[in-house]
């Protein structure tokens, strides 16, 4: 995977703010890949340390976390967003309230690398 085509997604998961989630889906769709789920899933684990991306934000379109319930990466994922007043329960977010919708922000944010 090159970064060049890593950019639109790290962008993107870069936008969802405090206290709201976005599917993979969603991001892949607002990157310019619509239909690329798996692949901004797949990225994610490609995301540099020092940009410090919210990548605990990305779930899946049912608003179950992608990870195993049991592993310690899925408990991390629930507890960053429960730190953030998400509901998690049985390692699902109610995404009724709490998706992301790009109405809801304005900004441009570009991340430098």
């Amino acid at each position: 995977m090159e970064q060049t085509n890593l950019q639109p997604i790290w962008d993107a998961v870069a936008k969802i703010p405090n206290g709201k989630v976005a599917s993979y889906g969603q991001i892949a769709e607002m990157a310019g890949m619509k239909g690329e789920a798996q692949f901004v899933g797949r990225s994610l684990s490609n995301v540099p340390k020092r940009l410090n991306l919210p990548w605990h934000r990305v779930i899946r379109g049912d608003g179950s976390i992608a990870f195993p319930e049991d592993s310690l990466i899925a408990k991390e994922q629930a507890q960053r967003l429960i730190d953030e007043g998400i509901t998690v329960i049985n390692n699902k977010v109610p995404m009724q309230v709490f998706q992301w919708t790009r109405e809801e922000t304005g900004s441009q944010f570009q991340l430098e690398l």
